[in-house]
């Protein structure tokens, strides 16, 4: 009967070759995970062929292979590495020097490896050579080069682990992030919603009660509609924006009619609050430019509309005014809405170019809206190539800079 033992301490490796050993004439197959394992077992049974890896727990492969050749009831035994880890040159002069009939390295084909295990096996087994001293500083120097590849393979491992950590992290934090703004925004619109929706029920149920017609009442209806109308077109243009489906036309404007227009469209407003609304234009600035007009027109209602529902006292301005860019010698059209009005505290002031965020998120926050006109005045902003930025002091007011590619007929 022939038999063989398999030290690994791989249990696919130790299930390879002996499916293969057994499939090729050998009758009993002995496994060991480690060198110790192994050669209690190659006492206990001595088997006809011994095939070892080299790496393993407790006792490795050249302390199984030394201490196999230097036991006379065992050192006939035909000895074979079958190593993936120690392939180098010096690794295989250790290995023959201390008595093992071959070298062989990790993956062979099944046929190829069957072929070393027949011609081992038909030859007489070799003994050690070598001195001893030698050997053992050769097997010093071979586990210390294993341990340093081991250490830097963990160190590469230990970065990539730290690497897809931070990448979770992230994850999650933007993941959280989404969940927040989803439930701010839930929050946010069934708040906003809600007002002018009881204003337009109430008003509706008091003209059912009352015979005689109140224009106040049809008038807060009316206006809660718009403002409902309002919040639903700045989602609408949000949800464009974020999509495929925008798009900027490039057409003559007339800087002056605008500004006529944005200053009979928020002058009555401001005028209610009875705050002063203020518009000039700089002489330098050509009247006529090329651009997106409803854009351009939508950024600085945007902004108008935020300075005069932040704003209880004193006045608003927006100036127009032309820029020569720093880093081109492109000439830009320089957009600045200021205000006397609450001011925003420094670390709430990069907050307010988010989507659906405001200052105050609160349910019992004194002013409306959905927090999304500042966002949305920043995209169109990027959007037409251009910046914006927030200069405020709490309890003195704010100033908007909008920066945009100039562009004249001429």
């Amino acid at each position: 009967m022939k038999t063989a033992l398999i030290a690994d301490d791989h249990v696919e490796n130790l299930y390879f070759l002996e499916v293969l050993l057994k499939g090729n004439g050998f009758d009993e197959i002995y496994s060991a995970e480690n060198g110790a394992k192994a050669l209690e077992l190659a006492k206990t049974h001595r088997p006809d062929l011994i095939i070892s890896d080299i790496l393993m727990p407790v006792m490795d492969g050249y302390a199984l292979c030394r201490e196999l050749k230097t036991d006379p009831n065992l050192q006939q035994i035909p000895f074979m590495f079958y190593t993936a880890t120690f392939t180098t040159s010096k690794d295989e002069a250790l290995a023959l020097s201390l008595g093992a009939d071959r070298f062989v390295i990790k993956p062979q084909e099944p046929d190829a490896l069957m072929v070393i295990v027949r011609e081992v096996m038909s030859v007489l087994p070799r003994k050690p050579e070598g001195d001893q001293t030698w050997q053992m500083k050769e097997y010093s120097e071979a586990l210390f080069r294993k341990l340093e590849k081991k250490m830097v393979d963990l160190e590469i491992l230990n970065g990539e682990l730290q690497k897809k950590n931070q990448e979770l992290q992230r994850a999650r934090e933007d993941a959280e992030a989404a969940s927040q703004a989803k439930m701010r925004f839930l929050l946010i619109m069934s708040h906003e919603l809600r007002t002018p929706l009881n204003v337009i029920l109430g008003a509706l149920q008091l003209s059912e009660l009352q015979e005689e017609y109140d224009p106040q009442m049809t008038a807060d209806a009316k206006t809660a509609l718009f403002s409902m109308l309002g919040d639903i077109d700045n989602i609408l243009e949000a949800s464009r924006l974020e999509s495929a489906e925008h798009s900027f036309r490039q057409v003559p404007v007339n800087i002056e009619l605008m500004l006529a227009t944005l200053n009979r469209l928020f002058s009555v407003a401001a005028h209610n609050k009875g705050l002063s609304l203020r518009i000039s234009i700089s002489d330098l600035l050509p009247r006529q430019i090329v651009a997106d007009g409803s854009h351009l027109q939508q950024i600085m209602a945007h902004l108008l509309n935020n300075a005069i529902k932040f704003t209880e006292k004193g006045e608003i301005s927006v100036s127009l005014d032309h820029e020569q860019g720093t880093l081109t010698e492109r000439p830009l059209l320089k957009i600045v809405v200021r205000d006397t009005g609450i001011g925003i505290d420094p670390d709430k002031q990069r907050k307010v170019f988010e989507l659906f965020t405001q200052v105050d998120d609160s349910d019992r926050r004194p002013y409306e809206g959905l927090g999304l006109g500042l966002s949305l005045t920043k995209r169109i902003v990027e959007l037409m190539g251009g910046t914006i930025s927030l200069q405020s002091v709490p309890g003195v007011g704010s100033a908007f800079t909008v920066l945009l590619p100039l562009i004249t007929e001429s």
